[in-house]
C-alpha cells in the first residue's frame, strides 16, 4: 500500500467516524467514500497538489486539466510526478535544441549577408528608395508643367506633322533626362 492509499483510507475513516458520531458530511467527503467504495481514489484537490509541490493553485489546475487531456487520473502523486517528469524531459528535448539553435543560426548568417550587400553597396534601404523616386517624379513633373506652359507659343502656327514632331522631340528630351536621372541613383 503506497502513501497516497494510506492517506485515503485514513481520510475515509476519519469521515465514516464523524458520519458514526451524527455529524453530516459534506460532498466531497461523500465523492470520496463512493470511489474508495469502487477501489479508485478521488482526485486530489488544487490546493494538496498546490502545498505538496509548492506551486499556485492555477498551476496546479494547468496540471490537473492536461492530465485530464491524456486521461490520467490526478489522484496519486506518483502518477503526478511521471507526468512532470515527462513533461520536462519533453520540454528539454536536445532534438528541440539543436533545431532551435540551428535556427538562430541560419538566420543570423542571413541577417550578416544582407549586412555585407549593404556594405558593398548591392543593396540599399527602402527609405532611400522611395526618397530618389520621389525625387524622379517631382523632376518628371516639373519638365511635364514646363511644356504645358512652353508648347502652346512653340506650336502656333504649325500643320499636325509639325506639332508632332516637336512633341516628339520634346518628349524624347525628357524621357533621356529622366533615364539618366534613374542610371545616377541605380550607381
Amino acid at each position: 500500500m503506497n502513501l497516497t492509499e494510506q492517506a485515503m483510507k485514513a481520510q475515509v475513516a476519519n469521515i465514516i467516524a464523524a458520519l458514526k458520531s451524527g455529524k453530516r458530511i459534506s460532498r466531497a467527503e461523500q465523492a470520496m467514500i463512493a470511489a474508495y467504495d469502487s477501489g479508485r481514489a478521488p482526485n486530489f484537490t488544487l490546493e494538496q497538489v498546490s502545498k505538496h509541490y509548492g506551486i499556485s493553485r492555477p498551476a496546479a489546475l494547468k496540471w490537473k486539466r492536461a492530465m485530464e487531456k491524456e486521461g490520467l487520473d490526478f489522484n496519486s502523486f506518483d502518477t503526478i510526478d511521471e507526468f512532470r517528469a515527462r513533461k520536462i524531459s519533453e520540454k528539454n528535448n536536445p532534438e528541440d535544441h539543436s533545431d532551435a539553435k540551428l535556427r538562430k543560426t541560419l538566420l543570423e548568417v542571413e541577417r550578416l549577408e544582407l549586412q555585407v550587400a549593404q556594405i558593398r553597396g548591392d543593396y540599399v534601404s527602402k527609405a532611400e528608395v522611395v526618397e530618389q523616386g520621389i525625387a524622379i517624379g517631382a523632376a518628371l513633373s516639373a519638365e511635364l508643367g514646363s511644356m504645358m506652359t512652353d508648347m502652346p507659343g512653340v506650336l502656333a502656327g504649325l500643320d499636325e506633322i509639325g506639332v508632332r514632331g516637336r512633341l516628339q522631340t520634346r518628349l524624347d528630351l525628357m524621357l533621356e533626362r529622366t533615364n539618366d536621372r534613374l542610371r545616377e541613383t541605380i550607381n
